[in-house]
């Protein structure tokens, strides 16, 4: 039975990264994947604009709709959808 595990770590400046002990996996060969995490400092400072400010930018694109009521067609639209 294979098993994994998530570790949140850092790598250090000599390029090791430590993780907790894993008695039973000691001289076991191992499959290692790294993700990098998205800073939070980064994911905070993204752009967040109303729909209003959407509608606009993208008005040239949206000519012609209706948007008045798009909160109450979009349900309406899943509610028949998923009937």
């Amino acid at each position: 039975m294979m098993h994994a595990f998530k570790f949140e770590t850092t790598v250090l400046d000599d390029g090791i990264i430590k993780i907790p002990e894993i008695k039973y996996l000691v001289n076991k060969e191992v499959e290692i994947f790294i993700v990098e995490k998205e800073n939070q400092q980064t994911k905070s400072n993204q752009a967040k604009i109303s729909f209003e400010e959407f509608s606009n930018k993208w008005a040239g694109f949206l000519k012609g709709a209706d948007l008045t009521n798009w909160k109450e067609d979009y349900v309406n639209y899943l509610e028949e959808k998923y009937k």
